[in-house]
């Protein structure tokens, strides 16, 4: 699995934390790429089998997946120094369902 650092914007981590989002390798939607939205803002791209790590002020923060009109529900998470937020998106990951009734994002509770 290969990694992408995706904080070319300038975004600081500072005492902030980190956030990992994978993407599962999988048939359907090989070639499509997927957008990291973390609270609000694209901070990511994603193709299939890449990880990506974002780097985030403390805090909470909401997370979501997009492609096209299809997305995951909010996810939200508590991020800080120390220990990286690990999510995986696709679609089709076991955990929460999108609102097209396939799941694209998973988060450390909902293992």
């Amino acid at each position: 699995m290969s990694i992408e650092a995706n904080d070319q914007d300038g975004h600081e981590i500072g005492g902030g934390g980190l956030i990992l989002v994978r993407r599962v390798r999988e048939l359907m939607g090989l070639l499509a790429t997927y957008s990291v939205f973390v609270d609000g803002e694209e901070r990511a791209k994603l193709r299939v089998g890449k990880v990506s790590a974002i780097s985030v002020a403390a805090g909470r923060r909401v997370v979501e997946i997009r492609h096209g009109t299809y997305g995951s529900p909010k996810l939200e998470v508590e991020a800080g120094p120390g220990v990286p937020v690990s999510l995986a998106c696709g679609g089709v990951v076991p955990g929460i369902t999108g609102p097209s009734g396939r799941q694209m994002l998973r988060g450390p509770k909902d293992k």
